[in-house]
């Protein structure tokens, strides 16, 4: 993960994957459907990747990456549609077949993007170079022009509401540490700016985590102790840290709570969603929104990544992921990589807040991170 001397080079690859992630949160400016700029340069990063490395999706090694890549597509190729077509027909349920085709080019971009970082087809960091740039003057020039028009509305910038903005400024932070670390010291601070403008509780929040994050894996992984002796110490803190938090300020910490929950909102979904999975918990039902406030099947995302893929995936869809997620992490703080740490940590308690699965930019994530969990050692070596 070095920096290139110049990650501005423009490779066409790094620079449409980097101007897809970085128009990403541009939402409101979709023209068909779920259709806008970004999902056309993804599309146009697609197919290069297809044309170089289309081949390598019917390869599967014979061990536990072959067999999530194997799981993965075909779930996503053959399960997926026939749970969507069954709800809808058989159980009535309303469905998006739309976003079969979304999810079907998003788990095979993830693999596509391995095998081009297993043959060193494109540097990362070229395109967290075009990521940032595409983000930040794209905001900058709606700051600027458009500002925001109300003291009480927030800004979001051209995504349909402001929580799509701090997704993708949290996944940039992310990439920039891991990948730019000469960069992150010019872009990080515009980058957290212009995310604390659209004044989201959530984005607060995934900062709080990374700074505190750091700091104890500095202070209890900084010292000469075992990695689990580490570990334990630091579950002890949190214990305490919790119950003196909830002991001492437990009114201020529940009314925060239910200003962001929305009276609730938010745990219903959660609580709903977990119902609706245990009805079909290994195929899930398909492309839909199956939770809801009173009840589950009311037609609501569940606003957490986790909980929807298990609705429309089934349980172990989302274990696998966040299998490769939690490894990288701990890699991480094994290597001594504590900001990196703090940060991918951060950006997968943001997942908590929203179905950051059906953005493509997840799975740009999961393909880094499933990359070096399983190839990167044997690349270098």
């Amino acid at each position: 993960m070095m920096l290139l001397s110049k990650p501005w080079s423009v490779s066409p690859l790094a620079f449409f994957l980097g101007l897809g992630l970085g128009t990403g949160y541009m939402t409101s400016l979709r023209f068909l459907g779920p259709i806008g700029p970004s999902e056309i340069f993804f599309l146009v990063s697609y197919l290069i990747l297809f044309v170089k490395f289309g081949r390598s999706l019917a390869r599967f090694n014979y061990d536990f990456s072959g067999l999530i890549k194997l799981y993965f597509l075909f779930f996503v190729l053959v399960i997926f549609p026939l749970m969507t077509s069954v709800t809808a027909l058989v159980l009535g349920e309303k469905v998006f077949p739309e976003y079969i085709a979304s999810f079907i080019l998003g788990v095979s971009l993830s693999f596509l993007l391995v095998e081009a970082l297993k043959n060193k087809y494109i540097h990362m960091n070229a395109v967290v170079f075009w990521f940032a740039i595409s983000f930040i003057i794209s905001n900058l020039f709606t700051i600027y022009l458009f500002g925001v028009t109300s003291a009480q509305e927030r800004y979001s910038g051209a995504a349909s509401n402001p929580n799509q903005l701090m997704f993708y400024a949290s996944c940039l932070s992310m990439l920039l540490v891991i990948y730019s670390r000469r960069l992150s010291l010019i872009f990080l601070p515009i980058v957290v700016w212009i995310a604390l403008k659209s004044e989201s509780d959530a984005y607060i929040l995934t900062l709080f985590v990374t700074l505190f994050l750091y700091i104890v894996l500095l202070v209890f992984f900084g010292k000469k102790l075992s990695f689990s002796t580490s570990i334990f110490l630091i579950i002890i803190l949190m214990c305490f840290g919790l119950y003196f938090l909830f002991l001492r300020f437990s009114d201020i910490v529940l009314s925060i709570w239910n200003a962001a929950d929305e009276g609730g909102v938010r745990i219903n979904l959660f609580i709903n969603a977990v119902y609706a999975t245990l009805e079909s918990p290994f195929f899930g039902f398909g492309a839909g929104n199956f939770s809801g406030i009173e009840s589950p099947f009311s037609g609501l995302e569940a606003h957490n990544t986790f909980l929807d893929f298990s609705m429309q995936f089934g349980i172990l869809f989302p274990v696998l992921i966040y299998y490769v997620f939690f490894v990288f992490l701990i890699d991480r703080v094994r290597q001594g990589f504590y900001l990196q740490a703090a940060f991918v940590a951060a950006f997968i308690v943001s997942g908590f807040f929203h179905f950051t699965g059906r953005h493509f930019y997840f799975w740009v994530e999961f393909a880094i991170f499933y990359f070096y969990v399983f190839y990167s050692k044997r690349a270098n070596s």
